[in-house]
């Protein structure tokens, strides 16, 4: 592998899939980073994307975010079992649940904490803070630590705490603590410092027709879960090298063994198949692997790292529906040359292992609910409204086959957002994929 491969690589990919801006791959692979880039940055100018473009990388901030807390339990200011309650003044919920989740359970998705709003509460030094104000009106999800649902508001909890003990604002104190120490020459996390950067913009449409989206990112009060930091693809993988034993001095090795410890398992098999303290953890062809991915606004990245391999590789992309599956393509060739086969798209079994019967019912957490109906004794139907984002709304809708241990494979592969993804019932919840909902009471 060398830079033309891996530019012929994601350039045909990028065409396979009619992407309207580029993107990025980059691997680390033991010795040396390679990158390539392709496509158009900005449709506006016909700029084009080069190896030190800034993408929008979304919730792989999550990981950064983690590394940031786990500094601090490092350094016996934070404890990882010490309710929030103690680090914040905060209300978590009606219940008061701040009494009750601790720092382990934010990182690792299981805190309960229901994924909140996207509510904008300004660029002051104090919008993360203002913006907590507003989950002491959210029920919980689930009771703390008793299941998995990937929220984005607890990953901002995790931040505030990250900002209260180090006495600077999130953005300052991933600079001081991750960025420079590291040498991540090509990512920032405030606008005002992105623009001095070649940066890519959201783009949508085609390739031969790409144009650009009409916004660019979420609002800083979410930087913690992945509002804000830009980055390369080359960036992340010289960031994953911390993981691979690359450096000691941000994180000690006890530190990083105990980030990958599985804290949860997570009830879908697609994204992930447990959670530990900040990465996702799935097993590939009976490989261990680590990572997040994420998509925001205006871009898309998925960033990976196999200790066992002592490689990391990361895509970028700038049409953010097509970012995941552009990755899974590049991942696909660049781990088969490490031996490592991914797996491919699960079959529907033919007779469902449980009584349909039990599952038809309206699911909801903060602006979004999923009403799932009976087609017939071995499918479902599930319709999906999201107002998440203030002043939208999108409605999807999709057939569920089962795929065993209560599990379904979505048909319309846009109901996930082109991912792909499963759908998982346990208990008195769904997770479609990522987020998890709750059983809404009967009208």
């Amino acid at each position: 592998m060398d830079k033309s491969w891996l530019t012929d690589l994601l350039t045909a990919a990028l065409d396979e899939l009619d992407i309207a801006g580029g993107g990025q791959v980059a691997l680390f692979d033991g010795d040396q980073v390679l990158s390539a880039a392709s496509g158009i940055a900005n449709a506006n100018g016909n700029i084009p994307v080069v190896d030190t473009t800034l993408f929008q990388i979304g919730s792989t901030t999550k990981v950064y975010n983690a590394v940031l807390l786990m500094q601090l339990v490092e350094k016996r200011e934070v404890d990882l079992d010490t309710p929030v309650d103690a680090y914040l003044d905060i209300q978590i919920s009606p219940d008061q649940a701040e009494r009750q989740i601790t720092p382990r359970q934010l990182l690792s998705m299981s805190s309960g904490i229901d994924n909140g709003p996207y509510h904008d509460t300004g660029r002051d030094d104090d919008c993360l803070s203002k913006y907590l104000e507003c989950l002491a009106d959210l029920p919980m999800i689930h009771e703390p630590g008793e299941g998995y649902g990937y929220t984005n508001a607890s990953s901002d909890v995790a931040g505030r705490i990250t900002e209260t003990r180090q006495g600077a604002p999130w953005e300052q104190v991933l600079t001081d603590k991750l960025i420079r120490p590291l040498g991540l020459a090509h990512s920032d996390a405030l606008i005002e410092r992105v623009i001095r950067h070649p940066v890519a913009v959201g783009h949508h449409g085609s390739r031969a027709a790409p144009k650009l989206l009409p916004f660019w990112a979420l609002y800083r009060g979410h930087a913690p879960a992945g509002s804000s930091l830009c980055t390369s693809a080359t960036d992340l993988v010289n960031f994953a090298k911390l993981f691979l034993g690359e450096s000691s001095d941000v994180l000690s090795r006890e530190g990083i063994a105990l980030m990958h410890e599985k804290q949860v398992d997570t009830p879908t098999g697609f994204m992930a198949h447990g959670w530990c303290l900040g990465p996702y953890y799935k097993v590939w062809d009976g490989v261990e692997i680590y990572g997040h991915s994420g998509t925001n606004l205006g871009g898309s990245s998925t960033l990976l790292w196999i200790p066992s391999k002592g490689i990391s590789v990361a895509v970028t992309c700038n049409d953010p529906p097509k970012g995941y599956p552009l990755a899974e393509r590049c991942f696909r060739a660049l781990l088969a040359e490490f031996g490592i086969r991914m797996p491919g798209k699960a079959t529907p079994l033919d007779a469902a292992d449980q009584n349909l019967d039990e599952l038809p019912g309206r699911y909801e957490a903060h602006g979004v609910e999923i009403n799932i109906t009976k087609v017939d004794d071995n499918t479902l139907h599930a319709r999906k409204v999201n107002r998440q984002l203030p002043g939208t709304e999108t409605v999807l809708e999709s057939n569920l086959r089962p795929l065993g241990n209560g599990r379904f494979l979505i048909d319309d592969p846009l109901f996930s957002g082109g991912r792909d993804w499963d759908i998982a019932f346990w208990g008195d919840h769904l997770t479609d994929g990522v987020f998890t909902l709750r059983r809404a009471a009967p009208n």
